[in-house]
C-alpha cells in the first residue's frame, strides 16, 4: 500500500489542529468533531477497502486498545 495515501489525511489533520484554532477559532471549535471523525474514517476506507490487510488491522486495534486501557 502507497504510504503516502495513509500519510495525507493524518498530516492534513495535524495541520488542521495546529492551525485552525489560530486562524478561525470560533469556528473550529464547531467543527472540530466532525472533521476528525471524516479523516479518521477516510483512513478506515483506505485501510479496509485499498490495504484488505485484515490481520494488521486487528493486530493495531489489539495493541491500540491494550495501551489505552492502561
Amino acid at each position: 500500500m502507497n504510504a503516502l495515501l495513509l500519510a495525507v489525511p493524518f498530516f492534513l489533520l495535524l495541520i488542521l489542529i495546529a492551525a485552525a484554532p489560530i486562524f478561525f477559532e470560533a469556528q473550529w471549535r464547531k467543527i472540530y468533531k466532525p472533521v476528525s471523525f471524516f479523516f479518521g474514517a477516510a483512513l478506515l476506507v483506505i485501510y479496509f477497502f485499498i490495504g484488505k490487510n485484515y490481520v494488521a488491522i486487528e493486530n493495531t486495534c489489539s495493541e491500540y486498545f491494550s495501551f489505552i486501557s492502561l
